[in-house]
């Protein structure tokens, strides 16, 4: 019996240590392809400590805890605090089940948790097989709940981290209170039932909290949707316009050479000379700039150069390298919501007008960072960036647009402020299948 006990521990270790691995690499997602030897040289790491964890609040465990954070950050895309917060609960929630099961069956076999606990004879097997389907089942319920479809914000894990360790630390006092004080089989179930209340009540919270953000977010996606479409709509006419010029250009430049063919052969060099001169510095000066090669991303840029040469703003344009994109169009809609957002504060202002422009890949993420220049605090003044127009529909949508599509690319956001510069900085995992052309 003892070699069966043994045994049984030591698969139930395992089971959990792959449910922790397979449910964080399927929730964050990976940086890169990981080798198959890679996470067994993990599992390993993992197993030792947890196998002889013994009591759940030790070295031990705090090494199972280092170890699982460790694997998130170097290994899984996502925020740092969520894949934090995700690995504290992940421990937690391993943490209640056993502490549960071995609760449930300790007041229903009326038999002491020691037992149950550190024991090998056939309820400590019965505890390990019990404990480990509800974990299974667990595992299989959070990863559906917080798959990628259910986004999730920052605000939210904080929030469910906060709901569930308070809830974890009276599980575990109950736990503690149940396994020393003598108590009847009544007041046993009554704190068992008690626990599981709390829990019930927890989650209800938690998912209205869940709900009413999801309800404010689909009005908010609605908006963001409605300027997208305006955006693409206008992105359209524009390069209508851009069609016609470029019809009427080759009608009037083959006009042109036509002419001067003629005037050159009736010897009147000077005229042609003038009259090229006059084509070059008027005409010819706003024809579109080769920025890059994905179509509709250069598209915006010549766009948004032009209205910035219209309105006297500099604006310079860095890119380097390939990019790759599976949605070009959110990429373009993105970059002129970033632009506009630029260009409107550049207008307003009465000196310095400039804004920088720099996209490049680092660490397989493709950077885009939007800056103008300001001569006093934005974010100061107006920390959520709320439109301070009169009319508010449709203006003050635009941050929240490109939140809204960064968001649906997996990348991130950064806002801030650097000498005298309103900074945009924003990163994309490059995940196309070929490059943009």
């Amino acid at each position: 019996m003892q070699i069966v006990s043994e045994v049984a521990e030591i698969v139930a270790t395992a089971i959990d240590n792959v449910l922790v691995l397979w449910f964080l690499t399927s929730h964050f997602g990976k940086k890169k392809p990981i080798e198959w030897w890679k996470y067994v040289v993990w599992f390993v790491i993992l197993f030792i400590p947890s196998h002889f964890m013994g009591e759940m609040f030790n070295l031990q465990s705090i090494a199972v805890i280092l170890i699982v954070i460790s694997f998130s950050m170097i290994y899984l895309q996502g925020n740092s605090i969520e894949k934090l917060i995700v690995s504290l609960i992940l421990y937690i929630m391993l943490a209640f089940v056993n502490i549960m099961v071995i609760q449930l069956i300790s007041v229903l076999s009326k038999s002491p948790m020691e037992v149950l606990i550190s024991g090998n004879g056939i309820l400590r097997i019965l505890v390990l097989c019990i404990s480990k389907v509800t974990v299974i089942l667990t595992f299989v319920i959070a990863e559906r709940t917080f798959s990628k479809k259910h986004y999730f914000k920052k605000e939210e894990y904080i929030f469910g981290a906060i709901l569930y360790i308070t809830f974890f630390i009276v599980a575990v006092l109950t736990f503690k209170i149940v396994g020393t004080v003598e108590m009847t089989f009544r007041e046993q179930l009554i704190f068992f039932i008690l626990t599981m209340l709390l829990l019930v009540i927890n989650s209800f919270m938690f998912w209205l909290i869940r709900r009413m953000n999801y309800q404010n977010r689909c009005e908010l996606e609605n908006e963001v949707l409605k300027v997208q479409l305006e955006q693409q709509e206008s992105q359209i006419h524009n390069t209508e316009l851009l069609y016609q010029n470029t019809r009427k250009m080759r009608h009037d430049m083959k006009h042109y050479f036509t002419t001067y063919l003629q005037l050159l052969r009736d010897g009147e060099t000077e005229v042609v000379m003038k009259e090229m001169q006059r084509i070059l510095e008027t005409e010819l000066e706003a024809e579109n700039v080769f920025y890059m090669d994905c179509r509709m991303v250069n598209a915006v840029i010549n766009q948004k150069a032009a209205l910035c040469k219209k309105n006297k703003i500099s604006l310079e344009v860095q890119i380097t390298g390939e990019f790759h994109w599976e949605n070009e169009s959110n990429i373009a809609i993105l970059l002129s919501n970033l632009l506009d957002n630029a260009i409107e504060a550049e207008i307003q202002q009465e000196s310095k007008k400039e804004i920088r422009l720099k996209m490049f890949i680092y660490k397989e993420m493709v950077n885009i960072i939007v800056e103008n220049y300001i001569l006093k605090s934005v974010l100061g003044e107006n920390p959520e960036l709320k439109t301070t127009k009169k009319e508010k529909q449709g203006h003050g949508i635009g941050i929240e647009s490109v939140k809204e599509l960064v968001r649906r690319e997996e990348g991130d956001m950064e806002i801030f402020e650097e000498n005298n510069y309103f900074i945009s900085h924003v990163w994309i995992p490059c995940k196309a299948e070929k490059i943009c052309v």
